[in-house]
C-alpha cells in the first residue's frame, strides 16, 4: 500500500485532531530539517489545538525572532 495525497482540512472531531497534530507537527519538522541541508534561515512556529507554541528551526534565527 503507498503514500496517498492528505487533504489539508481543520480536523472536526477534538480526540481526532489531538492524535493528528503531532503527526503533522512531525512531518514539517522533518521536511524543515530536509530543507535545512542547503543551509537557508528558515524557522516555524506550530501552535497547538491548546494554545501552547513550539519553535523549530535554525537557533540563530530562533535566537533573533523568538
Amino acid at each position: 500500500m503507498g503514500q496517498r495525497k492528505i487533504k489539508m482540512e481543520k480536523v472536526q472531531d477534538m480526540n481526532t485532531r489531538q492524535v493528528t497534530f503531532p503527526k503533522r507537527r512531525m512531518v514539517c519538522s522533518r521536511r524543515l530539517a530536509s530543507a535545512t541541508l542547503c543551509n537557508p534561515e528558515l524557522g516555524i512556529v506550530v501552535f497547538s489545538p491548546g494554545g501552547n507554541h513550539s519553535p523549530t528551526g535554525n537557533r540563530i534565527l530562533m535566537e533573533r525572532f523568538y
